[in-house]
């Protein structure tokens, strides 16, 4: 009796709506998980392109000292 009174309580949707909720449902997770690796490419783009000055800037200084010393 308790299963069918629990049954008769929860909420009726028609098989439409399901589909329509659960399509809603996955698209909201697919669009945090790419924004979540949008994200993180634009972070790793910034940590490389750092790197890139930097690793340049020490070339420019490694060239002024041996050009320093030549």
């Amino acid at each position: 009796m308790a299963a069918a009174e629990a049954s008769m309580t929860a909420e009726q949707v028609s098989l439409r709506e399901f589909l329509e909720r659960l399509i809603a449902e996955n698209d909201r997770r697919y669009n945090e998980r790419f924004e979540a690796q949008e994200k993180a490419i634009r972070v790793a783009l910034a940590a490389h392109n750092r790197s890139i000055w930097i690793v340049g800037t020490v070339l420019a200084a490694l060239q002024v000292v041996i050009h320093m010393v030549r």
